[in-house]
């Protein structure tokens, strides 16, 4: 029983001892990095269940930038030790968490984001999730590449994606990934449409040589019978071929129509759809062309600015929350 005991004090003093100097040396280490704060005892879990923004002594604190100095602590299964940059912030808990997003503190949250895309079908917004906002906007730039006909008319893979992605009138809230990502997957699809398009354009040919073949035969049965019953089956032969003629010519006019859908007028004109009306931006004006319900056609720059904590913010941020894991 004594041994026990014994044992069970060992292993606690242990414990405390292998506690301590991990979180001394996570303390140590954070502060080798100017300007930088080591929160005791916090695990990662703990972290990303946090705000951006705390109450320091009656100052509002951003903090962003985590960095990960050392190997993980004992107590702590998910993290290492994190040391977070703080800056103040001299404006509401609100104005605090946007101005830390453009910081980069996001990298340690899960960030939702929405992109506009002007698809061939019409305006599509795309929501997307990432633990970091240019990471969400780049998945987001991807999906909007999905949605292009790059290929459907044998068009050069990259100049129809790069026009597509980098002047379709797409809102991606100036994210420089968004574009590229949005290239490399219309590029992936494009070649896939490059594909099908070249195996149906060979089974349409090859439909179209073999009718004719058989046209052809029975027309020299038409013109050589000497009966008026094979003459009926060479006339019969033919009226078969003819429909079946107007049948495919009328599946292929059809898989042009659900291929390539009609785009709206605005992106036609040289517009871009935005969400909110044109006077709300920033170098912007209206055009007088259809968008589609719930959107304005417009031309320009058409960008927001947003002055927070004295730092004027591009709108890589507009449209993005912060969800907590």
């Amino acid at each position: 029983m004594r041994n026990s005991v014994k044992a069970l004090a060992l292993s606690f003093i242990l414990l405390f001892i292998t506690y301590s100097v991990s979180a001394a040396t996570c303390a140590e280490l954070c502060d080798e990095e100017l300007d930088y704060i080591y929160f005791e005892s916090a695990c990662l879990a703990t972290l990303m269940k946090s705000t951006y923004c705390k109450d320091i002594g009656g100052t509002i604190v951003c903090f962003f930038q985590p960095k990960n100095p050392s190997t993980d602590p004992d107590d702590c299964e998910r993290t290492n030790c994190w040391c977070w940059k703080g800056e103040p912030c001299e404006e509401s808990v609100e104005k605090c968490e946007f101005h830390c997003l453009g910081l980069g503190c996001a990298i340690s949250k899960t960030v939702q984001c929405t992109c506009t895309c002007n698809t061939p079908g019409g305006v599509v917004e795309i929501t997307e999730y990432s633990y970091n906002i240019d990471e969400c906007l780049a998945k987001c730039g991807g999906v909007c590449g999905g949605y292009a006909n790059c290929g459907m008319l044998f068009e050069d893979c990259p100049a129809c994606c790069a026009d597509y992605c980098e002047n379709g009138g797409h809102d991606f809230h100036g994210s420089e990934l968004a574009p590229k990502r949005c290239k490399q997957v219309c590029e992936g699809k494009c070649g896939f449409n490059l594909g099908i398009m070249g195996l149906y354009e060979a089974l349409l040919y090859a439909s179209i040589t073999f009718a004719a073949l058989i046209f052809t035969v029975c027309a020299i049965r038409f013109i050589t019978a000497e009966y008026v019953d094979s003459k009926e089956k060479s006339k019969r032969c033919m009226i078969y071929v003819i429909m079946g003629l107007i049948i495919i010519g009328a599946a292929s006019e059809l898989v042009k129509i659900i291929w390539n859908p009609p785009v709206s007028q605005c992106i036609e004109e040289g517009g871009k759809c935005m969400p909110n009306p044109c006077s709300e931006y920033i170098d912007c004006t209206s055009l007088p062309y259809d968008c589609g319900e719930g959107y304005y056609c417009c031309e320009g720059e058409c960008t927001t600015e947003i002055e927070i904590c004295g730092v004027y913010l591009e709108p890589i941020t507009e449209g993005v929350t912060v969800e907590e894991v």
